[in-house]
């Protein structure tokens, strides 16, 4: 075989199924839309919708499939600047159940960092405890002193009375700061230079006060009850400042709490809005929003001890949502979030290092920069130019256990996404000069280091980059578009057995009046399309079922794309049925109208001619018999299906150009097993001569020609050439399928070395 369009190999029927027709769900005016980084997704309620780019920089514009209309988006501050930055190029969109977010990998990430700590500007003075001895509590700096003289032998007084006097001291004889007193802790405030000349001490006993400038280096030296929402810092290590953190006390929980070093718990420092991924989401049945995500800030620790994730001040490539957590892939980096806090990319404690802190990974920079994220399986795969990479998640990946292996080593495409399918994972590059198309399965015994090459035998077949990859476990198939041929749908199907690949073949899918593919997406069995007329005056989007649909339902089995009922009514003015022309049908080619027959069982078709009113397109036509059709029986418009499949050369030739072993292969007639078939045509062709074309008709009704609807017939034709000379092309548009088992060669051996 060496050419197949618009037909599928097929293990099931055993040999070539053509595709059913496609549903048109709506065409829109395609100067309203960009034709790349569309996305389509599946809600919750079961809606289906498509994301496509608007032509104003920074819009998105969503559609409701199953209505075919377009739905209001709202967006909010800072999201149309974020999507227009790199005219919007690249968009990566990740489906979160009704949230869809947006990363615009041409952003830079910023970081909105609080000012570091300032000098101290406040004192504690604790009265820890009293003994029977006499002692004096001493406080002293650049603004005086102030000191209590304690008769332990003679005085039973409490730490809070000696604290209510020594503040009194402090009022008296340091002027020009202030002190307030909570229990036996006195709050001393003033300029930095005024705290930092402070010195306190007790004669008696050095531990009988605790006196804290900004940090303490023991637990002890917390006092139980303290000034509220006021921080300090907990210096355990000496100096250590990566493992040093802040507390402050809560008065409501009567205990110290982790936080930064801004009073009241305020945040000190978060990821820029403007810069980060912003969410798509549905807020009712036909309004969407657009919106920056609420990620949430850094309260707990600084830039040492809980710093910001290291995608800050680098693009973000891609996302994913696996194992719980949100991954961010960067150029040089891999993170996640906190499990099940996705937009939590901080620490919780800055005393330790928790199962459940933030995770990241350093990219090995020999492996060049990240580019996609994908899950399959158990497993995380991280794709930069030049590996593919693992994480394995047979167990939860924590900040301690997480490690980055490399799976496979390709050179691939960084503007064409992986897709995982079932058990394998297919991704797109570059090898010998032309696009390949690799498969990597996984292994539940162990990590497979190689990836099948699906293209191999096939190489060029299809040309240029490949920018979008579909497929199906139901069907076995995948469904790629290429840059250089962007009408086209090629298609690798593939039968495995017993954990083995018995069988694949390559074709071709295309859709008459199309002239670009934008994006395609399997979901439930079915294939979307969202594509542009060759006209270029609309975008439609289309759908079609990947089974062959063979006979059982006349409206399913028809095969006629961007099928659309139209209610047809008589014009007795001018003899003629109309009917109101969906929008953008205009510009389709060889547009039919299809009214059931009952006779047939089948469809009668009509050509109609095409008016604009001043308001709307009509089609029109007549039937030669004047009102003869039921106006109240819905009838399709659309256009037909060509299908071609073209057979060439019948034998390989060994030694001598069109010897065999046996000799010449003389062929007289090939016969073509057709389990279903409505009219199609067979071409010969041959270098020395012109084509003969033979048009087989499995039934006649009527004056036309219609269907064969019992099935298994053979149709014949003649050949009378060499094998190797000949190439066969069967082609039909018929609106009936059609299901190629097989074909027959008559002929025979020439022994010409004899």
């Amino acid at each position: 075989m060496d050419e197949i369009v618009n037909l599928l190999p097929s293990v099931e029927y055993g040999g070539l199924a053509d595709r059913v027709g496609a549903t048109s769900l709506g065409c829109w005016a395609a100067a309203n839309f960009k034709g790349a980084d569309n996305f389509m997704f599946r809600t919750t309620d079961g809606q289906q919708w498509a994301v496509l780019p608007g032509s104003a920089a920074g819009t998105l514009r969503v559609l409701n499939l199953a209505a075919g209309v377009e739905v209001t988006v709202t967006a909010g501050p800072y999201v149309q600047q974020y999507l227009a930055v790199g005219n919007g190029a690249g968009l990566r969109f990740l489906q979160i159940e009704d949230t869809v977010l947006i990363v615009n990998p041409s952003v830079t990430v910023r970081f909105n960092a609080s000012t570091a700590p300032e000098p101290n500007t406040r004192a504690y003075l604790q009265i820890k405890k009293l003994s029977s001895n006499d002692q004096t509590f001493y406080i002293g700096g650049s603004m005086g002193s102030a000191s209590v003289l304690y008769a332990g032998s003679s005085q039973t007084r409490t730490r809070e009375y000696v604290a209510e006097l020594l503040l009194q001291k402090i009022g008296a004889s340091m002027p020009g700061i202030g002190v307030s007193r909570i229990g036996n802790v006195l709050r001393i405030v003033g300029t930095a230079d005024q705290i930092a000349s402070l010195t306190a001490n007790n004669d008696w006993d050095s531990t009988a006060l605790v006196f804290t400038k900004g940090h303490v280096t023991s637990l002890d030296d917390l006092p139980p009850v303290m000034f509220s929402n006021e921080p300090l810092l907990v210096d355990l290590s000496a100096g250590k400042r990566e493992t040093a953190y802040w507390v402050t006390y809560d008065a409501s929980s009567n205990s110290y709490k982790e936080t930064s070093w801004l009073d009241y718990g305020a945040s000190s420092g978060s990821l820029d809005q403007s810069t980060m991924p912003v969410r798509l989401h549905q807020t009712g049945q036909s309004t969407f929003e657009l919106q920056p995500v609420d990620w949430t800030e850094r309260k707990v620790g600084d830039g040492y001890s809980n710093p910001p994730p290291p995608f800050v001040d680098n693009v973000l490539r891609d996302l994913a949502l696996w194992k719980g957590r949100l991954w961010f892939l960067s150029t040089g980096w891999l993170c996640a979030s906190q499990p099940d806090d996705y937009f939590n990319c901080f620490a919780g404690t800055a005393r330790e290092v928790l199962a459940s802190d933030p995770i990241k990974q350093q990219l090995d920079g020999d492996l060049g920069k990240g580019n996609y994220l994908e899950t399959m399986r158990d497993a995380l795969m991280v794709f930069t130019d030049f590996a593919q990479s693992m994480i394995d998640g047979s167990t939860p990946p924590t900040p301690q256990n997480t490690t980055i292996g490399v799976a496979t080593r390709y050179v691939t495409d960084g503007n064409c996404g992986p897709v995982a399918i079932g058990d394998a994972l297919y991704y797109t590059g570059t090898e010998e000069g032309r696009s390949v198309l690799w498969e990597y399965r996984f292994s539940q015994s162990g990590e497979a280091n190689q990836a099948d090459d699906l293209s191999m035998h096939v190489p060029r077949y299809c040309p240029g980059s490949i920018r979008t990859i579909s497929g199906s476990t139901q069907s076995n198939r995948l469904f790629l578009n290429s840059s250089l041929d962007p009408s086209t749908l090629y298609v690798y199907s593939t039968f495995r057995q017993d954990g083995q690949r018995k069988q694949m073949a390559w074709s071709k899918i295309s859709f008459n009046g199309v002239g670009s593919i934008w994006h395609h997406w399997v979901d439930k069995g079915n294939l979307y399309v969202i594509a542009q007329h060759t006209a270029g005056g609309y975008v439609q989007i289309f759908w079609l079922p990947l089974n062959s649909n063979l006979g059982e339902t006349r409206n399913d089995d028809l095969r006629v794309d961007y099928k659309r009922p139209v209610a047809l009514s008589w014009n007795p003015s001018l003899q003629r049925y109309e009917f109101a022309l969906p929008v953008g049908f205009e510009q389709l080619p060889d547009l039919r109208v299809l009214y059931p027959n009952d006779v047939s069982g089948w469809w009668t078709s009509y050509t109609p001619a095409l008016a604009w009113t001043g308001n709307q397109w009509i089609g029109y036509f007549t039937t030669g018999t004047g009102p003869s059709l039921n106006v109240n029986v819905s009838a399709m418009v659309g256009t037909r299906v060509i299908r071609t499949m073209r057979f060439s050369p019948f034998y390989p030739s060994a030694g001598d150009a069109g010897n065999t072993p046996m000799g010449r292969l003389q062929l007289h007639r090939m016969h073509i097993d057709a389990l279903k078939a409505g009219d199609f045509t067979a071409t010969v062709s041959r270098k020395d001569r012109g084509d003969a074309s033979y048009q087989l008709s499995p039934m006649i009704v009527g004056s036309g020609l219609g269907p064969h609807t019992d099935g298994n017939q053979t149709y014949g034709f003649p050949i009378n050439c060499e094998g190797p000379k000949a190439t066969v092309t069967i082609t039909t548009d018929s609106t009936y399928p059609f299901v190629v088992t097989g074909y027959t060669l008559s002929g025979r051996y020439i022994n010409t070395r004899n």
